[in-house]
């Protein structure tokens, strides 16, 4: 995914990210580098993933849908996130209609974020994983300006490719390589 909005965001004309912006986060020292994509990965990746798709997914999909499921768990995960618009400084200069996209987006993220973790059998590793590098992307200091809105557009079509599948197979299919 990231490749495809590096290439999408060349195309338009916008410039690349350096790799430091990456890894730099509002109230998180800027000079971690790889200790700081490695802290999005154990926070953000593995210590939000497994309470939301290890623990909450499995737990819901005893009586609803995997859709159905995905669509509790966002205004959980969105409530979840509240704090950051008092710390990350890009979230507290939304507007409204802003906080209504975003909504929307962490809505699609849940979307994906289920998908993903019912076709791989429950796998922490791989959810964990994407969620780190989405907030890489899209929730660092690489995410002003082109980059960002891309990526996020991808995840809003990935959403839509997942309903799509669910509304034909309402249980996904194990991902296949």
């Amino acid at each position: 995914m990231l490749p495809i909005a590096l290439v999408i965001g060349r195309i338009a004309g916008a410039a690349v990210p350096s790799s430091g912006d990456s890894a730099s986060f509002t109230g998180v020292w800027s000079g971690l580098g790889v200790g700081g994509v490695l802290t999005v990965l154990l926070v953000a990746g593995f210590g939000e993933e497994t309470g939301w798709r290890g623990f909450a997914v499995p737990q819901l999909e005893r009586t609803l849908s995997p859709l159905a499921t995905a669509l509790v768990v966002a205004p959980l995960w969105a409530l979840w996130h509240l704090p950051h618009f008092v710390i990350v400084a890009n979230l507290r200069t939304f507007t409204p209609l802003l906080v209504v996209g975003w909504f929307f987006g962490l809505t699609c993220g849940s979307i994906v974020l289920t998908w993903l973790y019912d076709g791989s059998g429950g796998s922490i590793l791989l959810v964990a994983v994407w969620h780190a590098l989405y907030n890489l992307v899209a929730g660092s200091a690489a995410a002003h300006g082109t980059l960002g809105v891309l990526v996020t557009i991808l995840v809003m079509f990935q959403a839509v490719a997942c309903v799509v599948r669910y509304r034909r197979h309402p249980r996904p299919r194990p991902l296949t390589v």
